[in-house]
């Protein structure tokens, strides 16, 4: 997939981010240390260096470095896959995948440099809104995907058989998209942050974990007959 404006977007999207961080760096005082890390209820702990704040030029580069490493890996990881026409076809969910996750990125320095700047915008309701975007582009782009070794759910029986990964990712689209509709509307709507730890982590085992197990089912259906790719 030689899909050179994902890679473009991504990094271009990394680089404005480091700048504007570069730049509130620049005018920020010397000794300014910034928050890293908020926990479950959506306060600042003690995670990251010191008391949950590390030095203001590793915080405003932390959101831009990791963005432009995802981008690397996901394009660099669709340039060696071996089943390119499979890639290609999958192009729609590799690229929405990116740049969901590269606006969680940019979120996510927005809100450090806007504790910089005095302001304190509500750092969970926006990141876990974002958590949850993924969790919807992941569930309306996943039956558009065919097998390949990089994306997707890749077990041994979606791999042996195009049927079973066509159900499977099928099934997966609205578990993903159920699990991404309730996180939103909990970062919405839940002040508490009572919801938001419990709706995350069941949310993502249901994703990742039923979709694994109905593939196998869905493999043990087939004919014995049915060959392999």
């Amino acid at each position: 997939m030689k899909n050179y404006r994902m890679l473009k977007w991504g990094l271009s999207a990394s680089f404005i981010m480091a700048v504007c961080g570069l730049a509130v760096a620049w005018i920020l005082p010397a000794n300014m240390l910034l928050p890293t890390h908020w926990n479950a209820n959506g306060n600042i702990d003690g995670y990251a260096n010191i008391d949950g704040y590390a030095n203001k030029w590793v915080a405003l580069m932390l959101a831009p470095m990791t963005s432009a490493f995802v981008t690397i890996v996901l394009y660099g990881s669709a340039q060696i896959d071996p089943r390119q026409e499979n890639i290609a076809r999958s192009a729609p969910f590799i690229e929405m995948t990116m740049i969901a996750l590269v606006v969680l990125f940019a979120i996510i320095q927005f809100v450090i440099t806007s504790y910089g700047l005095g302001f304190h915008p509500p750092a969970k309701r926006l990141i876990l809104g974002c958590v949850g975007a993924i969790f919807l582009v992941i569930g309306n782009y996943a039956a558009k995907t065919r097998p390949n070794f990089f994306f997707g759910i890749r077990t041994p029986w979606t791999l042996s058989s195009d049927e079973v990964w066509i159900k499977t990712h099928r099934y997966a689209g609205y578990a993903f998209a159920l699990t991404g509709a309730a996180i939103v509307l909990i970062a919405a709507f839940d002040s508490n942050n009572r919801w938001a730890l419990p709706a995350v982590i069941s949310g993502s085992i249901w994703s990742a974990l039923s979709p694994a197990f109905l593939s196998y089912l869905l493999w043990r259906q087939l004919p014995k007959d049915t060959p392999h790719p």
